[in-house]
C-alpha cells in the first residue's frame, strides 16, 4: 500500500487534512514561499510516484 503525503504551510493543517483523508496519508509542511526551507522539509521523502502542485492566493479565509 502508498502512503499518500499531504503539504501545507503549517504542519497543523497538513496534519488535520491528512487525519481527515485517513489510511497511510501524513501531513508534511512545506512553505514554497520560504525556498531554502524546502530541501529539509522534503528531507525524508524518497520515491515519489505522483506530484501534484496547487497553490492559491491567501484571503481573509485562507492564512
Amino acid at each position: 500500500m502508498e502512503t499518500l503525503l499531504i503539504t501545507s504551510r503549517t504542519t497543523a493543517h497538513a496534519d488535520t487534512v491528512a487525519n481527515e483523508i485517513g489510511g497511510l496519508t501524513r501531513g508534511l509542511a512545506v512553505d514554497l514561499s520560504q525556498p531554502e526551507t524546502i530541501a529539509a522539509a522534503l528531507g525524508d521523502v524518497r520515491e515519489v510516484d505522483n506530484l501534484v502542485i496547487t497553490a492559491n492566493a491567501a484571503t481573509a479565509d485562507i492564512a
